[in-house]
């Protein structure tokens, strides 16, 4: 299975997906736990189960590995707002 990240990033293989998805998970469990300044890439790497180095390869940065964090998790509370919507709608009239 191939995906498409970005128009200018090219295919991304599922593979690619879900280390990033486990990077996600672990980086969100560590930076909860200990805060941006408590927790190392390689300690996320540890937690996801992955190689050294696959942390940069993805988001080349702490600083841009806690963003997608964020992002991740904004995305995951759009998503469910979106869901409701209709819901919402009626409680707020």
């Amino acid at each position: 299975m191939v995906a498409y990240a970005s128009l200018s990033s090219g295919p991304v293989h599922a593979d690619e997906l879900l280390t990033r998805e486990r990077l996600l998970l672990a980086g969100v469990k560590a930076f909860s736990a200990s805060g941006f300044d408590g927790v190392s890439v390689r300690e996320i790497e540890r937690q996801a189960g992955v190689n050294r180095g696959v942390g940069g390869y993805h988001f080349g940065s702490k600083e841009q590995l806690w963003k997608g964090c964020i992002d991740w998790l904004m995305a995951g509370c759009h998503a469910e707002m979106q869901r409701y919507s209709d819901l919402l709608q009626v409680v707020a009239e």
